[in-house]
């Protein structure tokens, strides 16, 4: 049996090489998308233990004096202390990290994902090393912090006072 020689037109070689690049093209967009870019040989491994993460999520953001410089790679319980919840985040290298950083999970608004974020610490302290545990603080962990109520008091009648003696009334009290 004789073999089938195909010949292609131009056109069915053009349409093929379209459809060829536009998967390519959708193949880099859904990686892009699902964070998949090439790993920055500086960057640096920090780890963070908290007690409760509040709802913190692996690839979310992590902020340095709230600039993004980061994602959280990986929650899991510490292997050192079962009662400590351990993340794991990747931080650009030239992000100056210090001693006197403090890491907190914050909410930038009320819909918002939480993220984690680094102080800017102290411009004279040692700056960290690859693969150390950063300093934490943990506080409610989110945009709605219930407020000092009794401080919040005392403010509230600092201001009427001054309100009123704005206006040209007495103070009470």
């Amino acid at each position: 049996m004789a073999e089938k020689i195909e010949n292609f037109t131009a056109a069915e070689i053009k349409a093929g090489a379209l459809v060829l690049a536009s998967v390519l093209l959708m193949v880099a967009f859904v990686a892009a998308i699902r964070g998949c870019r090439p790993r920055d040989p500086s960057a640096h491994t920090y780890y963070a233990l908290f007690t409760d993460i509040s709802g913190l999520d692996v690839n979310a953001d992590v902020r340095f004096g709230g600039v993004k410089v980061g994602r959280v790679t990986a929650i899991n319980p510490d292997p050192e202390d079962r009662s400590k919840i351990r993340v794991t985040t990747v931080v650009a290298g030239d992000v100056p990290v210090n001693a006197g950083s403090v890491a907190t999970i914050e909410q930038t608004t009320l819909t918002s994902e939480k993220h984690l974020e680094i102080s800017t610490g102290n411009a004279s302290a040692k700056l960290t090393e690859n693969g150390d545990t950063l300093v934490t603080q943990t506080g409610s962990g989110g945009f709605v912090d219930i407020p000092d109520l009794d401080g919040l008091v005392k403010r509230v009648e600092v201001l009427l006072d001054s309100m009123t003696q704005l206006v040209g009334g007495d103070p009470v009290g």
